[in-house]
């Protein structure tokens, strides 16, 4: 078996099947560190989460390859566009704690 498929999709971009995610993350992943398969992210163009391991690659008329959300071609967001959910979580808390001590309403940590 090859390491990679390259299945023809109705959009201008062709999906690739990565059967190492692992290995691909550690030579594609642009940002560092790079997350375990297991990481869970929220997608902010389709506001679904998403475990880091379920991420699809399509390769651009340029050969561009682009780490997609799970959820493509439906949802058109790249690895770029997600965020931690731990992280998604503690800045929703830090604004909302803002919020109440604006108001003097005291929240738990």
């Amino acid at each position: 078996m090859a390491s990679a498929d390259v299945i023809p999709t109705n959009k201008p971009m062709i999906e690739k099947i990565i059967y190492d995610k692992a290995k691909y993350l550690d030579q594609h992943y642009p940002f560092l560190p790079i997350p375990a398969l297991t990481e869970k992210f929220l997608c902010i163009h389709c506001y679904k989460a998403l475990k880091m391991g379920d991420f699809k690659v399509f390769v651009g008329a340029n050969g561009f390859e682009y780490i997609c959300c799970p959820n493509a071609p439906a949802c058109d967001g790249t690895v770029i566009d997600w965020v931690p959910q731990k992280r998604q979580a503690t800045r929703i808390h830090a604004q909302a704690r803002h919020r109440f001590r604006s108001a003097n309403i005291i929240l738990p940590n």
